[in-house]
């Protein structure tokens, strides 16, 4: 929200000085830096206890992540197409989920949980390979 809030006023404080194309540029790099920071990046998560409730083959691949957390970021962006057939939690928007990832993973993000298995901060090629 800082982020958020920061950007919005130096956007109105360089329009009040005359908008020039170098502070569009700037603002919309904050907004998108505000973004990428914030609970919301990559939508409304499911939550950890509605998720521990589906039957076990329903949730045979279960990713705890944080948005800004690069290696997060990294995973979801190289596993690709396979992303889909994830279940991603988000630990900003759930206590429990982040207090379920700290244990599995020491504090280290991504927790990946599959088929039963515990990975933390996976190499995606590695998760990619599981599906072939």
């Amino acid at each position: 929200m800082i982020w958020l809030l920061a950007s919005g006023v130096l956007l109105w404080a360089l329009a009040l000085g005359g908008l020039q194309p170098a502070h569009v540029f700037l603002g919309l790099g904050l907004l998108f830096v505000a973004y990428w920071l914030s609970p919301l990046y990559g939508g409304i998560s499911k939550k950890h206890a509605a998720v521990m409730r589906l039957p076990a083959d329903e949730r045979r691949f279960v990713i705890y992540w944080a948005p800004a957390d690069i290696f997060s970021t990294r995973l979801r962006g190289g596993l690709g197409r396979h992303r889909k057939h994830a279940i991603w939690i988000n630990v900003w928007q759930d206590k429990e989920a982040e207090a379920h990832a700290r244990a599995l993973g020491g504090g280290v993000l991504p927790v990946v949980v599959l088929d039963g298995e515990t990975i933390v901060n996976p190499d995606p090629r590695e998760l990619i390979d599981r599906f072939r």
